[in-house]
């Protein structure tokens, strides 16, 4: 009875999304934390800050690239299946052509602040990670078609043979270049390997047709999000960047190695919420408006329970964490992740509070609260770095990061909604409701 009842949940179309989506950010996590730890021990918290600093750079410009359209491209190709083509092209082209400005820009950028000639080889081994970006909206129609297994097996397969790569350098005793120079062969491999699968196993690209009317509909639409975007990929990343500048490489190699623990867990929410998402739908579809809004709920509900166990844990854990992960030369790491631990929890929030505001179509208040967020983190990042150093950014980008995805929804009346759901996600647990998290 309960193998019948195990094996009709796993055949659903939803749950096989979500299970691919979870195996991607298992192996990730998994061949991460040995690999990704190992490189880590090997150079070292400057020589992985160098590089991360630059990689902070360029994460920041693979979200503005996106023009924000992921967040609300497979809700129109769900809506109008029949100018999928045109979607699909009409994005490619746009986002082709901001990879090019950007790239270009962010170039320009670095001569004008004189930056070492390491950091330009980086940055062009780098890039390699943004260029082929915008091809990703292959796996925006694999999501509107819960394929997203399609992606996982491409992605994954660069992602094991990078791995072995950055093993064969260790046991070589490679240079720091090198291991920056994986990491942009991995993405390439990747994107290659997601575009022939798409050739052959699809209609092709071929198909995607170019529309300037639609495109200047799309940007007319994604605008709240692209500035969101941008909002969000710079309060995330702009702690490593500000560390960069206001202290050294080894203060962003002792931050970010805290961060990569703990952003291992949003991969969570990010894959059950899109997957999630077709069922939402249904109800809007459907007209049981009573039915969404018990989703949402439980949504909000497993998200709280989920992110507030993780946080405790990594809190508890931290200097174990630390010790045995990275060794003796990552000294602060331990403090900083137990203040950026609690991250997780307004992450999770935040991605699924995001969501509702796409299906609710009110996409402009992602961008008044991510910019309050920035505007705060930027801030305490400038008061707290002088006195407290990576502390001070763990500490900023926590209080931000609340005001951002908490207490920011009460400064509007629509989104007000998002915070009762939040609260009664907390009171859910402090009170063990079982009954709150049950899907029906």
């Amino acid at each position: 009875m309960l193998k019948e009842r195990i094996l009709s949940i796993i055949k659903n179309s939803t749950i096989k999304n979500i299970l691919w989506l979870l195996f991607d950010k298992v192996f990730k996590l998994v061949i991460g934390l040995v690999v990704g730890v190992w490189v880590a021990r090997y150079l070292g918290p400057g020589e992985l800050g160098k590089m991360n600093y630059i990689a902070a750079y360029i994460g920041i410009l693979t979200t503005i690239a996106s023009l924000g359209m992921d967040q609300f491209l497979v809700k129109e190709i769900l809506a109008r299946p029949l100018e999928k083509s045109q979607l699909l092209g009409t994005a490619l082209i746009f986002r082709i052509i901001s990879v090019i400005i950007l790239s270009l820009g962010l170039l320009g950028v670095f001569y004008m602040m004189h930056v070492d000639r390491e950091y330009y080889l980086l940055y062009f081994v780098l890039l390699f990670t943004f260029i082929p970006t915008p091809f990703d909206l292959i796996d925006v129609e694999y999501q509107s078609r819960l394929q997203s297994r399609r992606t996982v097996i491409a992605k994954n397969s660069a992602y094991f043979v990078g791995a072995i790569l950055k093993v064969v350098f260790i046991l070589l005793h490679k240079p720091l270049l090198y291991f920056a120079a994986v990491v942009g062969a991995e993405s390439l491999l990747a994107f290659l390997i997601l575009i022939l699968q798409y050739q052959i196993g699809s209609d092709g690209l071929q198909t995607w047709k170019f529309n300037l009317d639609l495109g200047g509909e799309l940007l007319k639409k994604g605008w709240p999000f692209i500035l969101s975007s941008i909002a969000i990929i710079l309060y995330m990343r702009i702690d490593q960047v500000m560390l960069g500048n206001l202290l050294n490489s080894t203060a962003v190699g002792e931050f970010s190695a805290a961060v990569k623990i703990t952003e291992i867990f949003i991969v969570i929410p990010i894959a059950v919420s899109s997957s999630y998402y077709s069922t939402l739908m249904n109800s809007i579809n459907n007209n049981d408006f009573a039915g969404y809004r018990r989703k949402m709920q439980v949504l909000f509900n497993w998200m709280f329970l989920i992110s507030f166990v993780i946080a405790c844990g990594v809190t508890l854990c931290s200097d174990l964490i630390v010790h045995v992960l990275y060794g003796q030369q990552y000294v602060e790491t331990a403090g900083i992740m137990r203040i950026h631990a609690w991250t997780i929890v307004t992450l999770f929030w935040g991605v699924v509070s995001s969501q509702y505001l796409v299906i609710e179509n009110l996409q402009n208040y992602s961008l008044y609260r991510s910019v309050i967020g920035l505007v705060l983190n930027v801030g305490l990042n400038l008061i707290l770095i002088p006195y407290m150093g990576a502390y001070g950014s763990a500490v900023a980008t926590l209080i931000s990061q609340l005001v951002s995805a908490v207490f920011g929804n009460l400064l509007f009346k629509p989104t007000r909604v998002i915070f009762k759901y939040q609260v009664n996600s907390v009171l859910n647990l402090i009170l063990l409701r079982r009954k709150e998290y049950q899907y029906t």
